[in-house]
């Protein structure tokens, strides 16, 4: 692929959601911040970069805010966004909903950074938001500013919570089971908002099975919660990534039944084309940035009920009670058209990442293939397996030699960057961009260094062939040095 580093995927996108990071030394470089590869960033991962035109934006807003007339401005209020203005290296947040504003701003405010919040609307008026606020308005912009020292704090809200289907017969769903947010974070966050809600004293904990549950892990799990563990929810993907091994969703939805507790999945890898995790738990949490959508250019969440699931009533009422629709029109649109082929492209890039995986087994420099079909949990995938779909678009190899790996990822010749699920094949050196400072701690899980994970495109077959044959046939030469 020809590119410039840092450059959008899809090429020339300005909405691009990856970027172009071709070869591992440049993955690397990313992963420790080197200003040099940092600078070259046109775009970047919704969670790890903040669009330049934003920033941009934001700087406009507090160098505008800075010279206007203060008198018209309430007193207390103008006096601590005065002196935060004028501290140098200040900085600030945009947020869409008047109350999602106000999160930020409790958080920074709790690692003793004083931040402080204003709306902006189209005509120029400015004033602060108060805390009984919960609305929207699209004419307008939220605006946290904050001091240099709360910069990582702010980057840390900002990354986790996003505030910037189908089922079996027997278990219908309704339009009203399925809320969409503007981000798949945002929709987390809404759902461990309401999580929040059910808290008690004691019961505190929320588990989440990480790369893949083990059966004992479960087990271990089990004995904890006859023991006395007392859970508010548990969280899960399905299949996992980047090993995309599964977990016996059942046996996780007798538990919650048991014990009281919400189960939640992720079905973004798996799709809800080629699995049904609805019937198996109480919400399903879905990306649509990924292959909802396939174009890499427009972000959305779902948050999907189970009608027959734990609290399904008193849930639903809480979300909707609390939901504010920030959803940019024209993204709506862009998503909707983006949507209407999904089926057939799932249909279409889970045969190609078969038949991928199937080549890459097959050769001496691969040690192992990590791929729904062929893995030691394909038996629970296919318990949840719709009938006649398939395994998933996603696959990760580990390869004998981290030679081999490097060679292999430098010679695919495909678009390569973070982000999965797009409608063109996108390869990355996964463990380097999602665990780079906690490279041991990943590997404890079977999450090696050098693991190149493949979310495999609608892309002609024989095309595919000749990239895979081609970066294999690099790696090959890289072992025998």
């Amino acid at each position: 692929m020809r590119a410039k580093v840092g450059s959008s995927l899809p090429p020339g996108d300005k909405h691009g959601v990856s970027v172009y990071i071709p070869t591992w030394e440049d993955t690397e470089a990313w992963g420790r911040r080197d200003p040099e590869l940092i600078a070259q960033l046109k775009t970047g991962y919704p969670r790890f970069f903040v669009p330049l035109v934003v920033n941009e934006l934001a700087e406009r807003l507090l160098s505008w805010m800075s010279g206007l007339p203060w008198r018209l401005l309430e007193t207390e209020f103008r006096d601590g966004l005065r002196q935060s203005l004028k501290e140098p290296g200040r900085s600030a947040m945009l947020i869409t909903a008047r109350h999602h504003a106000k999160d930020p701003q409790r958080y920074l405010e709790k690692q003793l950074t004083r931040a402080f919040v204003f709306v902006v609307d189209f005509d120029g008026d400015i004033r602060p938001v108060k805390k009984s606020e919960n609305r929207s308005d699209l004419n307008e912009i939220s605006v946290v500013v904050y001091p240099p020292r709360g910069a990582k704090e702010a980057k840390a809200f900002w990354q986790h919570t996003g505030f910037d289907s189908f089922s079996a017969e027997d278990n219908k769903l309704k339009k009203s089971d399925v809320l969409l947010y503007p981000t798949g974070m945002s929709a987390i966050s809404h759902i461990h908002d309401i999580i929040s809600l059910y808290t008690t004293t004691t019961k505190r904990t929320i588990a989440i099975i990480g790369f893949f549950g083990t059966q004992s892990d479960l087990e271990t799990l089990e004995e904890e919660l006859a023991a006395g563990l007392e859970l508010c929810a548990l969280f899960t993907e399905f299949p996992g990534n980047p090993l995309l091994g599964s977990v016996d969703l059942a046996r996780i939805k007798s538990l919650s039944d048991e014990f009281f507790f919400l189960f939640v999945v992720d079905d973004t890898v798996g799709t809800s084309v080629n699995v049904d995790v609805i019937s198996h738990c109480d919400v399903v949490w879905t990306s649509l940035t990924k292959m909802f959508s396939g174009g890499c250019n427009v972000m959305g969440g779902s948050v999907t009920l189970n009608p027959k699931g734990r609290g399904h009533w008193d849930m639903k009422r809480r979300l909707k009670d609390r939901y504010v629709n920030t959803y940019f029109p024209l993204d709506m649109m862009v998503m909707e058209e983006n949507s209407t082929d999904f089926e057939e492209r799932v249909i279409k890039a889970s045969q190609n990442a078969v038949h991928i995986a199937d080549t890459l087994r097959k050769h001496s420099s691969v040690g192992q293939v990590y791929y729904p079909k062929g893995s030691p949990t394909q038996r629970l995938y296919e318990k949840y397996k719709r009938p006649g779909k398939g395994y998933g678009y996603l696959l990760s190899i580990r390869f004998n030699t981290p030679a081999a790996a490097i060679a292999f990822h430098d010679a695919l010749d495909v678009a390569k960057g973070p982000s999965l699920g797009t409608n063109f094949t996108l390869g990355c050196a996964y463990t380097l961009f999602a665990h780079f400072h906690e490279l041991e701690w990943a590997e404890k899980y079977g999450v090696v260094e050098h693991l190149v994970r493949i979310s495999v495109g609608i892309e002609n077959g024989r095309f595919l062939d000749e990239v895979i044959k081609t970066a294999l046939d690099a790696a090959e030469r890289a072992s025998k040095k």
